[in-house]
């Protein structure tokens, strides 16, 4: 009976949904007639009629879905989903550096969309490597990585003028990226007056005989009259260690003279020594005549040339130790008989000192008549270490012309 019934809704092409339901109607009224039928029967039937319910619910639905489909590709014949197409970005690769002209966004992609990740001020200098060939905005280093900067913005000379130092030549070093970010007159001849003493504390220092006890000769005691001193006596000794502070916190003369004949023969050859280390670190345009700087019209060098000495010897833990000491206590000794606290000449390294610089980290003061007032720094801000060469500048400026090349340089280059 259900097989005809069945057969009749599809014969008569009825409505789906209403002849799910006569047939459904139709099922139970059938079960309801044969209430007499045993429960084992009624329970066989009720699973049949449950199957039959769902197969034929199914199988219409997948009908209905089936016809729907076609409809919708009859009317859609030509139409396929498509994916919206993506623009990949092109670079022209560049190398150069250029300054903003204003105040700008720094962004992560290369236009206005892009999230803003930082600023430039005014004049700031900046690496540029690259163009994108569909924005034209520039590709830059920033920070640990890189961000993009609207083209209109960046220019090929800073607006911002660097500052008016009275020193005749300078030099300002990124000991971070090896770029020179200043530099006036660096290759012109110069006197070094006692920056000389670099070069004797690095020889010193490459020796490895820091732990020798040296012995002050009569000779040291006979530098000129008007010589910055420590003042030694004669057949005093001290550690070679301990020496280079005397010479470099305090400038003795006397004590570099001790110094060359404890490492060489006599003054004369440990200056040869000097000249020759000079000239394997780039530093041709040097000459010593000896170990402290005292004014000699054939002791001379270049900004640019110390610039090299000084970096090579800052790669020496045992010079970064004197270097950085702004004091030192001297031991007590066989002429001495109580231990001596010493200060450094340097006045940027002094924190008791108006000329006090809170980012210097180490350097050397010299000066004499002809040499004027030199003064070789390294300085640490916001993580970048400068290394600063100021010679023949005048005692009022000496470290006023060291700041303004360090703020100039940590702020704009």
């Amino acid at each position: 009976m259900l097989l005809k019934i069945k057969k009749y809704i599809m014969d008569n092409k009825m409505d789906v949904i209403t002849g799910v339901v006569a047939f459904v109607f139709i099922v139970i009224a059938s079960i309801m007639i044969l209430g007499g039928s045993s429960d084992d029967e009624e329970t066989s039937t009720k699973d049949a009629l449950r199957q039959t319910v769902s197969g034929e619910v199914e199988g219409e639905s997948d009908v209905v879905g089936q016809v729907a489909g076609t409809e919708a590709n009859s009317e859609n014949m030509s139409e396929e989903p498509t994916e919206e197409p993506t623009t990949s970005l092109t670079y022209e690769n560049l190398k150069q550096v250029m300054y903003a002209s204003e105040s700008l966004n720094v962004r992560d992609l290369p236009n206005e969309d892009g999230e803003i990740i930082g600023n430039l001020i005014e004049g700031k200098r900046v690496k540029v490597t690259g163009r994108c060939n569909e924005t034209g905005w520039y590709r830059i280093t920033y920070g640990d990585g890189e961000g993009f900067v609207c083209d209109e913005y960046l220019v090929d000379e800073s607006t911002v003028l660097a500052p008016e130092i009275v020193a005749e030549a300078a030099i300002v070093y990124d000991m971070d990226t090896g770029e020179v970010l200043y530099e006036k007159n660096p290759d012109a001849k110069m006197y070094p007056a006692s920056v000389t003493k670099i070069m004797t504390t690095m020889l010193a220092c490459e020796s490895g005989r820091l732990d020798e006890m040296i012995t002050f000769s009569q000779k040291c005691r006979e530098v000129p009259y008007d010589s910055s001193i420590y003042g030694v006596r004669v057949g005093e000794s001290v550690t070679l260690r301990d020496s280079l502070y005397m010479l470099m916190l305090v400038s003795g003369n006397d004590v570099g003279v001790g110094i060359a004949e404890h490492l060489a023969a006599n003054e004369e050859e440990f200056a040869a020594l000097m000249t020759k280390r000079a000239k394997e670190l780039g530093a041709k345009n040097t000459n010593f005549v000896n170990s402290h700087g005292y004014h000699d019209d054939n002791h001379y060098t270049t900004a640019r040339d110390m610039m090299f000495i000084t970096l090579k010897a800052l790669k020496n833990e045992e010079f970064v130790k004197v270097w950085q000491a702004a004091e030192y206590t001297v031991p007590k000794t066989n002429k001495v008989s109580y231990a001596r606290k010493i200060v450094h000449t340097h006045k940027m390294l002094r924190k008791d000192l108006s000329q006090y610089y809170p980012y210097a980290l180490g350097g050397k003061t010299g000066f004499h008549d002809a040499a004027g007032r030199c003064c070789i720094t390294t300085a640490k801000k916001e993580g970048r270490t400068l290394l600063c060469v100021t010679m023949k500048s005048n005692k009022a400026n000496q470290y006023k012309d060291g700041e303004k090349l360090f703020e100039y340089c940590f702020t704009y280059n």
